[in-house]
């Protein structure tokens, strides 16, 4: 109770280790409960509203105000590049798969080659005022595939192909409990997973295989508790090949998955 109370980074990650300390696992759910409200309050203490100068520049597409501004602005442009892979003309979903005999056989790339691709579509969407980098450090030597900056707020993406058998439980062991802790993020973060067509998706734990990217992100909404909804979000984007057939009869053929 004292350190759930406590504001500082200290408490947070005594909390943290003691819900992964096997020994004492029948408090798991006690300790997981202590440790959200301490993160809630933490965050709470360390907001620094934004100056009436800061909203008006936001207000004008020019820097973010805060963390939640920062947030929409990246996820909106995800969202853009979502529509922008399904519609062009210009074959923006290549760059997402490898390609053998000219053309007529394709596999996904490894992750990172993915996420730089993201990166160098999302780099051309973002303000100059907005960094984005992958690979960014954060506390305990962890490492968020893309973070991006602004005015000292920062914003984590967490990008997982929808075959990665961490799919289900990284934006709660990974965005939520690595990244969103840092004080800049203001709890704000971005779960961002490609889809690649339902041969490639990973079963959840139930055996559930999502048919469409739309059910896929409904799924991994409404796995997240309302408090994390209000600030984390979920985007999944098709890059599937125009015309590809994904059927739901072929077996998973992705070694992660």
């Amino acid at each position: 109770e004292i350190l759930g109370s406590r504001p500082d980074n200290h408490a947070s990650e005594s909390l943290h280790y003691l819900t992964k300390e096997k020994t004492i696992s029948r408090w798991n759910g006690y300790l997981i409960s202590a440790h959200d409200a301490q993160v809630a309050i933490r965050r709470d203490a360390e907001y620094c509203h934004p100056s009436l100068k800061q909203a008006c520049e936001a207000l004008r597409g020019g820097s973010p105000a805060s963390a939640a501004d920062l947030a929409a602005l990246t996820f909106d442009a995800l969202r853009n590049i979502a529509v922008q892979i399904r519609t062009s003309n210009r074959n923006e979903w290549r760059p997402f798969w490898n390609e053998h005999n000219h053309g007529r056989d394709r596999d996904p790339k490894i992750e990172s080659a993915c996420r730089d691709a993201i990166r160098s579509m999302l780099d051309r969407r973002l303000p100059e005022t907005v960094t984005d980098q992958p690979e960014a450090q954060h506390v305990n030597q962890n490492r968020v595939d893309i973070e991006v900056s602004s005015q000292g707020f920062r914003v984590p993406i967490e990008v997982k192909r929808n075959s990665d058998r961490r799919l289900w439980n990284a934006v709660r062991d990974q965005l939520i409990a690595k990244y969103t802790l840092d004080p800049a993020t203001n709890g704000y973060g971005i779960y961002l997973v490609l889809w690649f067509g339902v041969d490639k998706q990973h079963r959840r734990a139930d055996g559930v295989r999502p048919k469409s990217p739309q059910e896929l992100e409904e799924l991994l909404q409404e796995s997240l508790s309302e408090g994390e909804r209000r600030k984390i979000s979920i985007c999944v984007i098709d890059v599937c090949p125009p015309n590809a057939q994904c059927k739901e009869d072929v077996a998973m053929t992705d070694p992660a998955g």
